[in-house]
Protein backbone atom coordinates (compact mmCIF):
# COMPACT_ATOMS: atom_id res chain seq x y z
CA UNK A 1 0.00 0.00 0.00
CA UNK A 2 2.91 2.36 0.76
CA UNK A 3 2.41 6.07 0.40
CA UNK A 4 -0.87 5.71 -1.50
CA UNK A 5 -2.64 5.30 1.84
CA UNK A 6 -3.03 7.82 4.61
CA UNK A 7 -4.72 7.79 7.98
CA UNK A 8 -7.32 10.50 7.99
CA UNK A 9 -7.50 13.14 10.72
CA UNK A 10 -11.09 12.60 11.82
CA UNK A 11 -12.78 14.35 8.92
CA UNK A 12 -13.57 10.91 7.44
CA UNK A 13 -14.41 7.60 9.06
CA UNK A 14 -11.95 5.24 7.38
CA UNK A 15 -8.79 5.08 5.31
CA UNK A 16 -9.15 6.13 1.69
CA UNK A 17 -6.94 5.56 -1.33
CA UNK A 18 -5.60 8.87 -2.52
CA UNK A 19 -3.44 10.21 -5.30
CA UNK A 20 -0.24 11.68 -3.77
CA UNK A 21 0.08 14.02 -6.74
CA UNK A 22 -3.22 15.70 -5.90
CA UNK A 23 -1.69 17.54 -2.96
CA UNK A 24 1.60 17.32 -1.16
CA UNK A 25 -0.32 17.17 2.09
CA UNK A 26 -2.11 13.95 1.12
CA UNK A 27 0.21 11.24 2.44
CA UNK A 28 1.12 10.75 6.05
CA UNK A 29 4.23 8.56 5.93
CA UNK A 30 7.79 9.86 6.18
CA UNK A 31 8.04 10.46 2.46
CA UNK A 32 5.34 13.10 2.51
CA UNK A 33 5.90 16.82 2.15
CA UNK A 34 3.52 18.84 4.26
CA UNK A 35 2.79 21.47 6.83
CA UNK A 36 5.02 21.14 9.85
CA UNK A 37 2.58 23.07 11.99
CA UNK A 38 4.79 26.13 12.10
CA UNK A 39 4.32 27.21 8.51
CA UNK A 40 7.66 25.78 7.33
CA UNK A 41 6.89 23.82 4.15
CA UNK A 42 10.43 23.64 2.84
CA UNK A 43 9.37 25.47 -0.33
CA UNK A 44 11.30 28.32 -1.88
CA UNK A 45 9.46 31.29 -3.35
CA UNK A 46 10.03 31.80 -7.06
CA UNK A 47 7.43 34.56 -7.52
CA UNK A 48 4.64 35.83 -5.29
CA UNK A 49 3.05 38.77 -7.09
CA UNK A 50 -0.67 38.75 -7.83
CA UNK A 51 -3.20 36.25 -6.51
CA UNK A 52 -1.19 33.07 -7.17
CA UNK A 53 2.39 32.30 -6.17
CA UNK A 54 5.03 30.01 -7.65
CA UNK A 55 7.38 27.86 -5.54
CA UNK A 56 10.04 25.21 -5.93
CA UNK A 57 11.40 22.56 -3.61
CA UNK A 58 15.05 21.65 -3.08
CA UNK A 59 14.95 19.53 -6.24
CA UNK A 60 13.46 22.36 -8.35
CA UNK A 61 10.03 20.69 -8.60
CA UNK A 62 7.34 23.33 -9.16
CA UNK A 63 4.45 24.13 -6.81
CA UNK A 64 1.78 26.80 -7.18
CA UNK A 65 -1.15 28.15 -5.22
CA UNK A 66 -2.53 30.98 -3.10
CA UNK A 67 0.39 30.59 -0.68
CA UNK A 68 3.00 28.01 0.27
CA UNK A 69 0.67 26.30 2.74
CA UNK A 70 -2.02 25.73 0.11
CA UNK A 71 0.23 25.10 -2.88
CA UNK A 72 -0.14 22.04 -5.15
CA UNK A 73 2.57 20.31 -7.16
CA UNK A 74 2.42 21.42 -10.79
CA UNK A 75 1.93 18.24 -12.83
CA UNK A 76 1.69 17.05 -16.43
CA UNK A 77 0.72 13.47 -17.28
CA UNK A 78 1.08 12.55 -13.60
CA UNK A 79 4.63 13.88 -13.22
CA UNK A 80 5.80 17.02 -11.42
CA UNK A 81 7.21 19.74 -13.69
CA UNK A 82 10.68 21.12 -13.02
CA UNK A 83 11.54 24.83 -12.79
CA UNK A 84 13.67 24.49 -15.91
CA UNK A 85 12.14 22.26 -18.57
CA UNK A 86 13.11 21.87 -22.24
CA UNK A 87 15.12 25.09 -22.32
CA UNK A 88 12.37 27.11 -20.67
CA UNK A 89 12.19 28.52 -17.12
CA UNK A 90 9.00 29.04 -15.14
CA UNK A 91 8.77 32.75 -14.22
CA UNK A 92 5.38 33.30 -12.61
CA UNK A 93 2.00 31.81 -11.71
CA UNK A 94 -1.33 33.64 -11.91
CA UNK A 95 -5.08 33.14 -12.06
CA UNK A 96 -6.11 34.91 -15.28
CA UNK A 97 -9.62 34.93 -16.77
CA UNK A 98 -10.68 32.14 -14.41
CA UNK A 99 -7.78 29.84 -15.31
CA UNK A 100 -4.59 28.97 -13.44
CA UNK A 101 -1.60 29.72 -15.67
CA UNK A 102 2.19 29.60 -15.53
CA UNK A 103 4.40 31.86 -17.62
CA UNK A 104 7.52 30.32 -19.19
CA UNK A 105 10.47 32.10 -20.74
CA UNK A 106 12.76 30.59 -23.36
CA UNK A 107 16.25 31.07 -21.94
CA UNK A 108 17.89 31.49 -25.35
CA UNK A 109 15.26 33.40 -27.37
CA UNK A 110 13.57 35.46 -24.62
CA UNK A 111 10.14 34.41 -25.92
CA UNK A 112 7.24 33.80 -23.54
CA UNK A 113 4.68 31.01 -23.44
CA UNK A 114 1.82 30.15 -21.11
CA UNK A 115 0.55 26.82 -19.82
CA UNK A 116 -2.95 26.42 -18.38
CA UNK A 117 -3.85 24.20 -15.41
CA UNK A 118 -6.96 23.13 -13.52
CA UNK A 119 -7.74 24.01 -9.88
CA UNK A 120 -5.27 21.34 -8.67
CA UNK A 121 -2.55 22.57 -11.02
CA UNK A 122 -2.79 19.63 -13.40
CA UNK A 123 -1.88 20.45 -17.02
CA UNK A 124 -4.63 21.41 -19.52
CA UNK A 125 -2.99 23.02 -22.52
CA UNK A 126 -0.10 25.14 -23.82
CA UNK A 127 -0.52 28.62 -25.28
CA UNK A 128 1.24 29.98 -28.35
CA UNK A 129 4.81 31.22 -28.25
CA UNK A 130 5.14 35.03 -28.02
CA UNK A 131 8.33 36.58 -29.36
CA UNK A 132 9.89 39.51 -27.53
CA UNK A 133 9.20 41.91 -30.43
CA UNK A 134 5.41 41.42 -30.33
CA UNK A 135 2.84 43.51 -28.39
CA UNK A 136 1.43 40.30 -26.93
CA UNK A 137 4.78 39.66 -25.24
CA UNK A 138 4.52 42.86 -23.19
CA UNK A 139 0.82 42.33 -22.45
CA UNK A 140 1.20 38.80 -21.08
CA UNK A 141 4.24 39.81 -19.03
CA UNK A 142 2.26 42.65 -17.46
CA UNK A 143 -0.62 40.29 -16.65
CA UNK A 144 1.72 38.03 -14.66
CA UNK A 145 3.49 40.84 -12.79
CA UNK A 146 0.33 42.35 -11.34
CA UNK A 147 1.10 43.74 -7.91
CA UNK A 148 -1.19 43.09 -4.98
CA UNK A 149 -1.58 45.46 -2.10
CA UNK A 150 -2.34 43.95 1.28
CA UNK A 151 -2.48 46.22 4.31
CA UNK A 152 -1.57 44.82 7.72
CA UNK A 153 -2.48 47.03 10.66
CA UNK A 154 -3.10 46.97 14.39
CA UNK A 155 -2.23 48.52 17.73
CA UNK A 156 0.32 48.00 20.46
CA UNK A 157 -0.96 48.75 23.95
CA UNK A 158 0.47 48.58 27.46
CA UNK A 159 -0.33 45.23 29.05
CA UNK A 160 -2.00 46.73 32.16
CA UNK A 161 -5.68 47.42 32.71
CA UNK A 162 -5.44 50.96 31.29
CA UNK A 163 -4.38 49.75 27.81
CA UNK A 164 -2.23 52.84 27.20
CA UNK A 165 -0.96 53.18 23.59
CA UNK A 166 2.79 52.66 23.25
CA UNK A 167 4.20 55.13 20.72
CA UNK A 168 7.02 54.75 18.22
CA UNK A 169 7.51 50.99 18.46
CA UNK A 170 9.53 49.31 15.71
CA UNK A 171 7.85 46.55 13.67
CA UNK A 172 9.73 43.98 11.59
CA UNK A 173 7.91 41.85 9.02
CA UNK A 174 9.59 38.80 7.50
CA UNK A 175 8.06 37.64 4.21
CA UNK A 176 9.49 35.63 1.32
CA UNK A 177 12.89 35.68 3.01
CA UNK A 178 13.02 39.48 3.19
CA UNK A 179 12.72 41.72 6.25
CA UNK A 180 10.83 45.01 6.23
CA UNK A 181 11.09 47.37 9.20
CA UNK A 182 8.83 50.33 9.96
CA UNK A 183 7.70 52.50 12.87
CA UNK A 184 4.34 52.74 14.58
CA UNK A 185 2.87 56.15 15.24
CA UNK A 186 2.48 58.18 18.44
CA UNK A 187 -0.92 56.58 19.15
CA UNK A 188 0.43 53.05 19.19
CA UNK A 189 -1.03 52.31 15.75
CA UNK A 190 0.84 50.66 12.91
CA UNK A 191 0.06 49.92 9.27
CA UNK A 192 2.10 48.60 6.36
CA UNK A 193 1.29 47.75 2.74
CA UNK A 194 2.62 44.44 1.41
CA UNK A 195 2.96 43.39 -2.22
CA UNK A 196 2.57 39.68 -1.53
CA UNK A 197 -0.06 37.45 0.05
CA UNK A 198 2.42 34.85 1.21
CA UNK A 199 3.07 33.96 4.84
CA UNK A 200 4.48 36.64 7.14
CA UNK A 201 5.76 36.87 10.69
CA UNK A 202 5.88 40.11 12.68
CA UNK A 203 7.81 41.11 15.79
CA UNK A 204 7.85 44.36 17.78
CA UNK A 205 10.77 46.05 19.53
CA UNK A 206 11.42 49.32 21.32
CA UNK A 207 14.82 50.67 22.27
CA UNK A 208 14.20 53.14 25.06
CA UNK A 209 17.32 53.04 27.20
CA UNK A 210 17.16 56.77 27.97
CA UNK A 211 13.84 56.12 29.75
CA UNK A 212 14.77 52.79 31.33
CA UNK A 213 13.55 53.84 34.79
CA UNK A 214 10.30 55.41 33.61
CA UNK A 215 7.38 53.77 35.41
CA UNK A 216 9.77 51.78 37.63
CA UNK A 217 10.15 52.70 41.29
CA UNK A 218 10.30 51.36 44.83
CA UNK A 219 6.60 50.48 44.71
CA UNK A 220 7.44 47.88 42.09
CA UNK A 221 10.23 46.49 44.29
CA UNK A 222 7.76 46.07 47.17
CA UNK A 223 5.32 44.28 44.84
CA UNK A 224 8.12 42.01 43.61
CA UNK A 225 9.08 41.12 47.18
CA UNK A 226 5.45 40.36 48.04
CA UNK A 227 5.34 37.96 45.09
CA UNK A 228 8.68 36.27 45.83
CA UNK A 229 7.79 35.75 49.51
CA UNK A 230 4.27 34.56 48.56
CA UNK A 231 2.71 37.30 50.66
CA UNK A 232 0.80 38.57 47.65
CA UNK A 233 1.69 36.48 44.58
CA UNK A 234 1.03 37.94 41.15
CA UNK A 235 -2.28 36.68 39.82
CA UNK A 236 -2.02 38.24 36.38
CA UNK A 237 -0.03 37.15 33.37
CA UNK A 238 0.91 40.73 32.71
CA UNK A 239 2.61 41.08 36.10
CA UNK A 240 4.59 37.90 35.50
CA UNK A 241 5.93 39.28 32.23
CA UNK A 242 6.83 42.70 33.66
CA UNK A 243 8.41 41.20 36.79
CA UNK A 244 10.82 38.93 34.93
CA UNK A 245 13.13 41.81 34.06
CA UNK A 246 16.17 39.70 33.17
CA UNK A 247 13.97 37.42 31.02
CA UNK A 248 15.16 34.15 32.55
CA UNK A 249 11.58 32.86 33.04
CA UNK A 250 11.72 33.28 36.80
CA UNK A 251 11.05 36.11 39.28
CA UNK A 252 13.57 36.28 42.10
CA UNK A 253 15.87 38.63 44.00
CA UNK A 254 18.08 38.96 40.91
CA UNK A 255 15.23 40.84 39.27
CA UNK A 256 14.94 43.12 42.32
CA UNK A 257 18.64 43.96 42.18
CA UNK A 258 18.33 44.76 38.48
CA UNK A 259 15.30 46.98 39.11
CA UNK A 260 17.07 48.90 41.88
CA UNK A 261 20.11 49.49 39.68
CA UNK A 262 17.88 50.99 37.00
CA UNK A 263 15.98 53.14 39.51
CA UNK A 264 19.25 54.48 40.89
CA UNK A 265 20.56 55.17 37.40
CA UNK A 266 23.45 52.70 37.65
CA UNK A 267 22.23 50.89 34.53
CA UNK A 268 20.06 51.79 31.57
CA UNK A 269 19.09 48.13 31.07
CA UNK A 270 18.11 45.13 33.19
CA UNK A 271 20.23 42.43 31.57
CA UNK A 272 22.49 41.54 28.65
CA UNK A 273 22.46 38.73 26.11
CA UNK A 274 25.18 36.11 25.71
CA UNK A 275 27.14 38.44 23.42
CA UNK A 276 27.18 41.18 26.05
CA UNK A 277 24.63 43.40 24.31
CA UNK A 278 21.96 45.22 26.28
CA UNK A 279 18.55 43.60 26.18
CA UNK A 280 15.61 45.89 25.59
CA UNK A 281 13.76 47.24 28.62
CA UNK A 282 10.55 46.39 26.75
CA UNK A 283 8.94 43.08 25.90
CA UNK A 284 6.18 42.58 23.34
CA UNK A 285 3.83 39.62 22.97
CA UNK A 286 0.93 39.08 20.61
CA UNK A 287 -2.46 40.03 21.97
CA UNK A 288 -3.86 36.52 22.54
CA UNK A 289 -1.21 35.90 25.18
CA UNK A 290 -3.91 37.04 27.61
CA UNK A 291 -5.68 33.71 27.04
CA UNK A 292 -2.78 31.74 28.55
CA UNK A 293 -3.16 30.08 31.95
CA UNK A 294 -1.12 32.20 34.42
CA UNK A 295 0.51 29.03 35.76
CA UNK A 296 1.93 28.44 32.27
CA UNK A 297 3.11 32.02 31.71
CA UNK A 298 6.84 31.34 31.63
CA UNK A 299 6.36 28.31 29.37
CA UNK A 300 4.49 30.40 26.81
CA UNK A 301 6.57 33.55 26.28
CA UNK A 302 8.42 32.37 23.21
CA UNK A 303 5.24 31.08 21.56
CA UNK A 304 3.78 34.58 21.61
CA UNK A 305 6.85 36.66 20.73
CA UNK A 306 5.86 36.89 17.06
CA UNK A 307 2.61 37.17 15.16
CA UNK A 308 2.31 34.86 12.15
CA UNK A 309 -0.19 34.78 9.29
CA UNK A 310 0.07 31.71 7.06
CA UNK A 311 -1.66 33.60 4.26
CA UNK A 312 -3.08 37.05 3.61
CA UNK A 313 -6.17 36.70 1.41
CA UNK A 314 -7.28 40.20 2.38
CA UNK A 315 -6.32 43.16 4.56
CA UNK A 316 -5.53 42.43 8.21
CA UNK A 317 -6.65 44.90 10.87
CA UNK A 318 -6.07 42.87 14.05
CA UNK A 319 -2.27 42.62 14.16
CA UNK A 320 -2.32 43.65 17.83
CA UNK A 321 0.46 43.39 20.42
CA UNK A 322 0.79 43.88 24.17
CA UNK A 323 3.76 45.89 25.43
CA UNK A 324 5.39 45.42 28.82
CA UNK A 325 7.77 47.93 30.36
CA UNK A 326 9.98 45.56 32.30
CA UNK A 327 10.04 46.25 36.04
CA UNK A 328 6.75 48.14 35.95
CA UNK A 329 4.63 45.48 37.67
CA UNK A 330 1.97 47.98 38.77
CA UNK A 331 1.68 49.40 35.22
CA UNK A 332 1.95 53.10 36.04
CA UNK A 333 4.10 53.82 32.97
CA UNK A 334 2.85 56.43 30.54
CA UNK A 335 4.45 57.93 27.43
CA UNK A 336 7.14 60.55 28.09
CA UNK A 337 6.11 64.14 27.55
CA UNK A 338 7.82 67.47 28.15
CA UNK A 339 5.64 68.26 31.16
CA UNK A 340 5.57 64.77 32.65
CA UNK A 341 7.45 63.48 35.69
CA UNK A 342 9.25 60.19 36.08
CA UNK A 343 6.12 58.34 37.17
CA UNK A 344 3.11 60.22 35.92
CA UNK A 345 0.54 58.40 38.01
CA UNK A 346 2.28 59.51 41.21
CA UNK A 347 2.93 63.11 40.19
CA UNK A 348 0.16 64.56 42.35
CA UNK A 349 1.65 62.95 45.45
CA UNK A 350 4.69 65.21 45.23
CA UNK A 351 2.52 68.09 46.46
CA UNK A 352 1.20 66.22 49.52
CA UNK A 353 4.28 66.73 51.72
CA UNK A 354 5.54 63.17 51.77
CA UNK A 355 8.75 64.50 53.32
CA UNK A 356 9.59 67.38 55.65
CA UNK A 357 13.06 68.84 55.24
CA UNK A 358 14.70 70.17 58.38
CA UNK A 359 16.96 73.18 57.63
CA UNK A 360 20.70 72.75 57.76
CA UNK A 361 22.39 72.31 61.08
CA UNK A 362 26.14 72.51 61.57
CA UNK A 363 27.88 69.42 62.93
CA UNK A 364 30.92 69.38 65.19
CA UNK A 365 33.22 68.91 62.20
CA UNK A 366 31.67 71.80 60.26
CA UNK A 367 29.50 69.65 58.00
CA UNK A 368 26.02 70.81 57.03
CA UNK A 369 23.40 68.21 57.99
CA UNK A 370 20.17 68.01 56.02
CA UNK A 371 17.46 65.82 57.58
CA UNK A 372 14.65 64.21 55.56
CA UNK A 373 11.63 63.30 57.71
CA UNK A 374 9.06 60.95 56.16
CA UNK A 375 5.39 61.73 56.78
CA UNK A 376 4.48 58.06 56.55
CA UNK A 377 1.75 55.94 57.97
CA UNK A 378 2.70 53.09 60.30
CA UNK A 379 4.57 50.29 58.59
CA UNK A 380 6.95 51.95 56.15
CA UNK A 381 7.99 49.48 53.43
CA UNK A 382 9.84 51.71 51.02
CA UNK A 383 10.84 55.23 50.11
CA UNK A 384 12.39 56.93 47.13
CA UNK A 385 13.40 60.45 46.16
CA UNK A 386 15.92 62.36 44.10
CA UNK A 387 17.91 65.43 45.16
CA UNK A 388 19.80 67.92 43.01
CA UNK A 389 21.97 70.93 43.92
CA UNK A 390 24.81 73.08 42.64
CA UNK A 391 27.93 70.99 43.22
CA UNK A 392 30.16 74.04 42.88
CA UNK A 393 28.64 75.24 46.18
CA UNK A 394 28.13 72.01 48.10
CA UNK A 395 29.78 68.58 48.02
CA UNK A 396 27.88 65.56 49.39
CA UNK A 397 30.00 63.82 52.03
CA UNK A 398 27.64 61.02 53.06
CA UNK A 399 24.14 59.57 53.32
CA UNK A 400 23.05 57.88 56.55
CA UNK A 401 20.00 56.43 58.26
CA UNK A 402 19.54 55.21 61.81
CA UNK A 403 15.84 54.52 61.25
CA UNK A 404 15.62 52.48 58.04
CA UNK A 405 16.36 48.81 58.72
CA UNK A 406 19.19 47.50 56.55
CA UNK A 407 19.90 50.85 54.89
CA UNK A 408 23.26 50.86 53.14
CA UNK A 409 24.22 53.89 51.10
CA UNK A 410 26.22 51.72 48.69
CA UNK A 411 23.16 49.58 47.96
CA UNK A 412 20.30 52.03 48.29
CA UNK A 413 21.71 55.23 46.80
CA UNK A 414 23.71 56.58 43.90
CA UNK A 415 25.54 59.89 43.98
CA UNK A 416 26.85 61.86 41.02
CA UNK A 417 27.85 65.51 40.63
CA UNK A 418 25.08 67.59 42.13
CA UNK A 419 22.64 64.67 42.25
CA UNK A 420 21.62 61.84 44.56
CA UNK A 421 18.95 59.15 44.10
CA UNK A 422 17.80 57.11 47.09
CA UNK A 423 15.60 54.00 46.91
CA UNK A 424 15.20 51.86 50.02
CA UNK A 425 12.81 49.02 50.80
CA UNK A 426 12.28 46.76 53.80
CA UNK A 427 13.48 43.29 52.76
CA UNK A 428 11.40 41.60 55.48
CA UNK A 429 8.16 43.31 54.38
CA UNK A 430 7.27 43.69 58.07
CA UNK A 431 7.21 47.48 57.82
CA UNK A 432 8.86 49.87 60.24
CA UNK A 433 7.48 52.67 62.38
CA UNK A 434 9.82 55.64 62.28
CA UNK A 435 10.66 57.01 65.74
CA UNK A 436 9.01 60.33 66.41
CA UNK A 437 11.30 63.23 65.56
CA UNK A 438 13.91 60.98 63.96
CA UNK A 439 14.86 61.57 60.32
CA UNK A 440 14.45 58.81 57.77
CA UNK A 441 17.56 59.95 55.92
CA UNK A 442 20.35 62.36 56.85
CA UNK A 443 22.68 63.90 54.27
CA UNK A 444 26.04 65.44 55.11
CA UNK A 445 27.29 68.29 52.92
CA UNK A 446 30.62 70.14 52.88
CA UNK A 447 30.82 73.72 51.53
CA UNK A 448 33.09 73.92 48.51
CA UNK A 449 36.22 76.03 49.05
CA UNK A 450 35.68 79.60 47.90
CA UNK A 451 31.92 79.27 47.50
CA UNK A 452 30.41 82.73 47.99
CA UNK A 453 26.73 81.88 47.52
CA UNK A 454 24.15 79.33 48.50
CA UNK A 455 22.29 76.73 46.49
CA UNK A 456 18.74 75.38 46.60
CA UNK A 457 18.36 71.63 47.00
CA UNK A 458 15.53 70.36 44.84
CA UNK A 459 13.63 67.20 45.72
CA UNK A 460 11.71 65.27 43.07
CA UNK A 461 10.17 61.85 42.43
CA UNK A 462 9.09 61.41 46.04
CA UNK A 463 7.51 58.06 46.94
CA UNK A 464 6.55 56.45 50.23
CA UNK A 465 5.09 52.95 50.41
CA UNK A 466 3.21 51.91 53.55
CA UNK A 467 2.23 48.46 54.77
CA UNK A 468 -1.45 49.20 54.15
CA UNK A 469 -0.74 49.86 50.44
CA UNK A 470 0.79 46.43 49.87
CA UNK A 471 -1.91 44.29 51.44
Amino acid sequence: MGSNLAYLDGTREKMQRIDPLQSRFAVSDSSARGDSGGGDTGLIVVESNGNRSLFKDDQSNLYAGINEIKAFPVTINGGVIKLNTNGREAKAAEHISGVNQILWENSARGSLQTMSFNAKWQFIKTGKRLESSTPEHSEIKAAFTHKVKIRIAGKVLLGGDNAIPIPDATFTITQDGDKKTFKGNSNGEHAYDLNSKSMISMVVEKDDYENASRGVDVRDIVDLRNHILSRKPFDKLTQMVAGDVNQDNWIDVVDIVAVRNVILGRNDHFSKDDAGNRKSVWRFLKNDFLDVNPAKAFESFENYASLTFSSLPSDVSNAHFLGFKLGDVNFDWSPPAAESTQNVHHASRETSRLFDVIPYRLSDNDELILEMHANSKPGLLGLQFELSWDDSVLSLAGIESQSLVGFNHQIHSRVSEGNAVIAWDDRSLNGIDLPSGEPAISLRFIPQPGADRGTPIRMTNQILVGLDESQ
